[in-house]
């Protein structure tokens, strides 16, 4: 090859490799990392609630109802042998509670003057369950997420036809308070009992 030739042929590679350099050089200018994005996924949380409230129809002293008066909290009675007194407490779950376990204490200081159907037969009848001492559970979950529900207690109670003279009753009661523990996470309500508040009865 002559020395012409050669010279022409080390200018041609030489502007080759500047051609190059000049397209590498471009592409490395408009390469970047694949990238993507998605819609935004909002979630938005809400504290679940569990409400009870408990009553019983307002009375009067001998325990008989009174027509159109408002649920009550608390009645005095008169007691008198062989007389049944009306006191039908009934645990209200509000609408939209989450389901639960319902719990009352029953503490009844007639119970030892009591006739005829007493106060725990009734409760058993209407589907709760001793749980121990003086609490019961309602022997199913109670489900207001489709409207309130009303879980009676018992109705009525009956004081024996005979006292004995001397005995008295005065400032004796039959207390109720009624408890409710969610459902999710307990398979059962003494489950469910055993991680109650300090502060309810153990």
């Amino acid at each position: 090859m002559s020395k012409k030739n050669r010279a022409a042929l080390r200018r041609s590679l030489l502007t080759l490799s500047l051609v190059l350099v000049v397209a590498f050089a471009a592409v490395g200018g408009t390469l970047a990392w694949l990238t993507s994005s998605s819609e935004q996924v909002v979630n938005t949380f809400t504290t679940g609630k569990v409400n009870i409230t408990l009553d019983e129809a307002d009375t009067n002293e001998y325990g008989v109802a009174v027509s159109g008066a408002s649920r009550v909290t608390e009645n005095d009675y008169l007691l008198m042998p062989g007389h049944t007194y009306v006191k039908d407490p009934i645990v209200h779950v509000t609408a939209d509670s989450e389901p639960c376990y319902l719990f009352v204490e029953v503490i009844n200081e007639l119970a030892a003057i009591e006739a005829d159907t007493k106060i725990v037969d009734q409760m058993k009848a209407k589907g709760w369950e001793n749980l121990s001492g003086n609490i019961y559970y309602y022997s199913t979950v109670v489900d207001a997420r489709d409207g309130a529900k009303d879980i009676p207690v018992f109705e009525t109670f009956k004081v024996v036809g005979t006292l004995e003279n001397g005995t008295t009753y005065d400032n004796k009661t039959i207390k109720v308070t009624a408890y409710a523990i969610q459902a999710d996470g307990f398979d059962t309500a003494a489950e469910a009992w055993e991680q109650k508040p300090t502060t309810w009865p153990q």
